[in-house]
């Protein structure tokens, strides 16, 4: 005996599933007037976390472009791409996505540790764009020097140019209400005394962080929306370096001007 349920029943129980994306999935499966409903919920928030999702979701997208029009939230991270045509790829097909949901995104969160981070000169409007969170991470690389393996920072640092591009970006996005930015240069990943050559070793270039640290808040402070409500700023620079008792780690937080950053996010030690 087949009993079919109302549809307006049917919505009712998709929407209490909607943080329940493998029930939304099978429900998808059983029946497929439940797809656009179950759809709404599934791709309203998406995040890729290497090259392989990113080409596998646009290759959806490109059988299902409505798909598009539910995406709400999108977060995205560059990974370690070590290889220049990765990278070139991963930017060229994330635009594409980003293309894609342009009418409908709200939140865009992108990470990176990326030798080239933002890559933002192609980037589409983005009208109803109402948060941007950015995190760029510079972890350090183990170059071979004289027998021994010592931390150096891999990844160059942000250039002007492509800060201005950050800045264009979001100027251009009406009903953005809140920024956040988050910087952090060294991250070491060990505190063995072996690995310091002549006991003292910095993986942090202090003087081109600190230039681009005044840049990046100077250009976030020019940033003016009667929307906008919250800009946060979080840098963090980490060294290494050799003393008596061993290996010291520092963590160091330079102060921002941030004269018109309505908001500067409270930093504190892990």
């Amino acid at each position: 005996m087949t009993v079919q349920l109302p549809y307006d029943v049917v919505g009712e129980v998709i929407n209490y599933l909607s943080n329940d994306k493998l029930s939304l999935r099978a429900c998808s499966l059983i029946c497929k007037s439940t797809v656009p409903l179950c759809r709404r919920y599934i791709f309203s928030s998406i995040y890729l976390r290497n090259l392989q999702q990113v080409r596998r979701f646009r290759e959806l997208l490109k059988r299902s472009p409505d798909i598009a029009n539910h995406i709400r939230i999108l977060g995205h991270a560059f990974g370690n791409l070590t290889n220049e045509d990765n990278l070139v790829e991963y930017c060229q097909l994330l635009l594409e996505i980003i293309r894609s949901c342009a009418p409908t995104l709200q939140n865009l969160a992108c990470s990176s540790c990326a030798l080239c981070p933002l890559q933002l000169g192609g980037m589409p409007k983005l009208p109803f764009l109402k948060i941007f969170n950015l995190a760029l991470y510079w972890e350090s690389a183990w170059v071979e020097e004289s027998g021994f393996w010592v931390p150096k920072l891999a990844n160059k640092h942000v250039t002007n140019v492509e800060i201005e591009a950050l800045s264009n970006m979001l100027s251009d996005c009406p009903e953005l209400n809140e920024i956040n930015v988050s910087i952090r240069f060294g991250n070491p990943g060990t505190r063995d005394p072996r690995q310091l050559i002549d006991g003292s070793v910095s993986v942090v270039d202090w003087k081109g962080c600190l230039k681009m640290c005044k840049v990046m808040d100077e250009s976030l402070s020019r940033l003016q929306s009667e929307t906008l409500r919250l800009v946060s700023f979080t840098f963090i620079m980490e060294e290494l370096e050799g003393g008596a008792d061993g290996v010291i780690f520092h963590r160091i937080f330079p102060f921002l001007s941030a004269r018109r950053i309505l908001r500067v996010s409270a930093i504190v030690e892990d």
